[in-house]
């Protein structure tokens, strides 16, 4: 099992990460080292901002069921460095909501149809 570390400013190719299109590369290494079996870390060095859209891509599509990837794979194999709090913040709330989405996606769904 190898440790790999990822650099999210060079996979989002850019140091702000708020456009969700660019989160699709991060999330695609991502799960290509996770189902090699390695450790990832994902490091935030030189990322100014980033926003929960942008993480639900890169990180939240990893807890998909489908994927087959088990939800203890991911907890404890991709890990987190050269962060600030608010951003350690930011990704606990967007495993959270992606664990409780991919769950039960319709009662989700029902939930923000009944809001609008």
């Amino acid at each position: 099992m190898n440790t790999v570390t990822l650099f999210l400013a060079e996979l989002a190719e850019n140091t702000v990460c708020i456009d969700p299109k660019k989160a699709l590369p991060v999330y695609e290494r991502i799960l290509s080292e996770l189902t090699a079996g390695n450790i990832v870390t994902l490091s935030f060095s030189g990322i100014t901002r980033v926003i929960t859209a942008f993480l639900n891509i890169a990180i939240g599509k990893l807890y998909n069921p489908a994927l087959k990837l088990p939800e203890n794979t991911i907890d404890t194999k991709l890990r987190f460095a050269d962060t600030d709090e608010d951003t350690l913040a930011k990704i606990a709330q967007v495993k959270k909501y992606a664990k409780i989405f991919y769950a039960n996606p319709q009662m989700l769904k029902e939930i923000v149809e009944a809001v609008d």
